[in-house]
Formats: structure tokens, sequence, C-alpha cells
């Protein structure tokens, strides 16, 4: 007998503060308040999550999420749900990477953080940024590399 075949693989769900984004990002697509957003608006939202779309996709998705071409807020969670969890979390994790990595030299330092930080409107100070990079900093060298932050990443992150 064949164990794995038993397993059932745990579904996706989103946490607390990807339900606040996807509502936020519903309501502002919604562009005439309807609480339905249509084909042009669905695209847009897929679009601003780093879904590049085709318009035959969004039509399949508005065909399998709706019966009247709109979506509703519950059926757009559903389908964000999906859509999510076809993510590849390290391709994710690289992404990330390079959003922090602005002069694309293979690595994070101070400079990148307080960037990043300041424009998520968090409020950490630059001790507490050194404290970050020298923690998972593997060579000493003051940075985080590519190689560093997928590690954190798996530690903390993936399954």
């Amino acid at each position: 007998m064949n164990f794995k075949t038993n397993i059932k693989k745990k579904r996706f769900t989103l946490n607390e503060d990807q339900k606040l984004l996807l509502k936020e990002a519903f309501d502002l697509f919604d562009m005439e308040k309807t609480n339905k957003i249509d084909y042009h608006e669905l695209k847009l939202t897929l679009k601003a999550f780093g879904f590049n779309v085709k318009k035959q996709e969004v039509i399949e998705m508005l065909n399998k999420y709706s019966s009247d071409n709109v979506i509703t807020y519950e059926n757009f969670i559903e389908l964000m749900t999906d859509k999510f969890s076809e993510r590849d979390p390290k391709e994710e994790a690289i992404l990330a990477f390079n959003l922090f990595d602005e002069e694309k030299k293979g690595k994070i330092g101070l400079k990148n953080l307080k960037k990043s930080v300041k424009e998520i409107g968090e409020n950490l100070s630059e001790v507490e940024l050194k404290a970050i990079i020298d923690e998972f900093d593997e060579d000493g060298d003051g940075e985080i590399t590519k190689e560093d932050f997928l590690k954190i990443m798996d530690e903390y992150y993936f399954e």
C-alpha cells in the first residue's frame, strides 16, 4: 500500500493579511461600486497581483467563478485563493529578493532594507535593520545574498 496516495494535499488558505489586501484590491478595482468586478477590472486586479494573464484565461476564470460574467467578492476570494495556490514559493521568494536588490548586485544591504521598510510604512531603526542583516548574513560581508535570502524563506515560510 502506498501511503502517499492516501494523504490529501493540504489546501492553500489565505491568511488574514492576504484577505485584507484582497478586500482592499477588490474595493479599489470595483470602479462602479457594484460589489462585483467585470472582465476589465478582474484583469487589472490580477495584473496588480503579478499574474500576467491573457484574455482567454480571464474569460475562462469568469466562466468558472461566475454565472453572469462578473465576479462577486466571495467568488473573487475563491479565485484568488486558487491563483495564489498555483504559485511556486521559491519563485515568489526570488521575485521578492529582486525587489529588494534594486541595483541587481545579488545582495541586499542596509540601504535596500531602509528603503523597503520605509516604502511599506514600517518603522524600524537602523540598529534593528543591521541586526536583521547580521542574523542572516552567512559570509559576514554586511549584506544578504540571494542564497541567504532563500535559506531564510525556506526556514521560516516554506513547508
